[in-house]
């Protein structure tokens, strides 16, 4: 594989050194212009490397790595050739490198995808029988993060802290998953560049149509978000200029021009997130308790409720099928659309028109930073407690994290991003603010054992009758109970 360059290394060093805030701490922002942000941006030589010993020799050893069975989530693990497509070949040429520094053969198992999870033949009380038996049929598993976290609640997994080769302070790992992820001072899974897709390709952005844009005179969103100042409310006068009812039915259908698609699941937590909203704390023994946000919430959904129930008023169109909506933007159909930022290498790849990638909005000008959702699919990696060669798993995660950060991150975000499929120097400059805000925390990833505390905007945005007050009454009772239940199964594991 071609050596990237080490501009783009360096870029997604400051990237993940950006995702090292965990939420409410502030990043430095870029400043003002375009031009501001690549000049603060140019990197300066680094010789970073893992500090996995040059002799490390396992003899040849099998390491099968269970993964779920989605497309992304299992190829930024494994796949079983050369093909020519610059991601596949990068991940081949990964595993191949770390294959022969440490003298291993990694297997990739494919497990079921996403929507097993839902439909109660989910892999995890397979891989939680496996490990009952002793099967050690899995050295190291990738797993979906809310939906495998029971893993490490029920005592199927080893602690990660302090174990040989796990160099977890890297950038290669994502900092502030480490802090999320982190339970009474036990670590039972990690994430990072080695879940590229997931994270980062799998991160919520705002894709803007920058043609609709233009017929509509809406310009300088690009110097507003580099100001500081992409609030709710200037997305909300921004796509208040646009619609359309193109086909004159008077009724508000996909044949018509919205200012804004939204969806239904994912936009509801986006907008939590980027809202710098977390209910779930830690108290000074690092046990979870419930600290509501009832009034921030509040204010948010103040601002957001008119895109679901009355999308005349801020021109947006909600809950249609994924492909509609795509299609839709596309088209031409939309000024915005939020989507995973990895449907700038899948959907729009074709488009015509070009487009402009956008953070979410702040909740308002005294939020101190661009906050980016990482969705309830990114991966984390652990390792079952029927493993008895830690060792070897560890260091194989260590490699693959290390090799994925300085071979294959920077060839999804050069060649799939920057180059092939983002449109303007303008969007390599979103980018970068979307990359530095990226959050996975505790509340997603333990969500069942914190009572679905961040669920609320769903909710809300599924039911049309429900009131934020009478949701906090209905909700905060059983949260605290499940958060103390929960604090209760802690305290036994310690």
């Amino acid at each position: 594989m071609k050596i990237c360059k080490i501009t783009t290394l360096l870029l997604l060093l400051s990237m993940i050194t950006g995702m090292a805030a965990g939420c409410g701490e502030t990043v430095q922002e870029t400043e003002t212009s375009a031009d501001t942000a690549e000049t603060e941006t140019a990197p300066t030589e680094t010789e970073l490397t893992t500090a996995l010993p040059a002799d490390l020799d396992f003899g040849g050893e099998s390491v099968t790595i269970h993964a779920r069975g989605d497309d992304d989530s299992f190829l930024e693990v494994y796949t079983e050739e050369l093909n020519g497509d610059v991601l596949n070949d990068a991940i081949y040429n990964r595993n191949a490198a770390v294959e022969e520094l440490l003298n291993v053969d990694i297997i990739g198992y494919r497990g079921g995808g996403w929507q097993t999870y839902y439909n109660g033949n989910s892999d995890v009380p397979k891989i939680k029988a496996s490990i009952t038996a002793g099967d050690n049929a899995y050295q190291c598993i990738s797993g979906w993060n809310s939906r495998i976290s029971s893993l490490a609640m029920e005592g199927y997994l080893h602690d990660l802290n302090d174990k040989p080769y796990l160099d977890l302070g890297q950038p290669w790992w994502n900092q502030t998953s480490r802090e999320g992820l982190t339970i009474v001072g036990k670590n039972f899974f990690v994430t990072g560049d080695i879940s590229f897709l997931t994270t980062l390709g799998g991160s919520y952005v705002l894709f803007l149509n920058d043609t609709v844009a233009e017929n509509y005179g809406i310009t300088g969103l690009v110097d507003t978000v580099l100001e500081g100042n992409w609030t709710m409310d200037a997305m909300i006068e921004a796509t208040s200029k646009v619609y359309d009812d193109l086909d004159g039915n008077g009724t508000m259908n996909e044949s018509d021009r919205y200012g804004f698609i939204i969806d239904y699941d994912n936009s509801g937590d986006s907008f939590y997130t980027s809202a710098d909203i977390h209910q779930i704390d830690v108290d000074e023994k690092g046990y979870p308790t419930f600290a509501p946000q009832q009034e921030r919430v509040s204010t948010l959904w103040d601002k957001l409720s008119a895109y679901y129930y009355n999308g005349s008023l801020v021109g947006s169109m909600y809950q249609k099928s994924a492909d509609i909506q795509c299609d839709m933007f596309k088209n031409g159909l939309a000024l915005m659309i939020q989507r995973e930022l990895d449907n700038a290498r899948t959907y729009f790849r074709d488009m015509d028109d070009s487009f402009t990638i956008l953070p979410y909005p702040k909740l308002d000008a005294q939020q101190d930073q661009y906050y980016t959702n990482a969705t309830t699919g990114v991966s984390i990696w652990c390792v079952p407690a029927d493993n008895k060669a830690v060792d070897t798993a560890c260091a194989v995660m260590e490699a693959m994290a290390y090799e994925t950060w300085k071979n294959v991150t920077p060839a999804y975000f050069e060649t799939c991003m920057q180059g092939k499929y983002a449109r303007s120097e303008e969007t390599v400059a979103m980018l970068e603010l979307v990359r530095n805000g990226v959050v996975v925390t505790r509340e997603y990833i333990y969500s069942p054992y914190f009572g679905s505390a961040e669920k609320i905007i769903m909710k809300l945005s599924g039911d049309e009758n429900l009131q934020i007050a009478s949701w906090y009454a209905s909700n905060t009772q059983s949260i605290e109970q499940t958060v103390e239940n929960t604090v209760a199964l802690l305290e036994e594991m310690q």
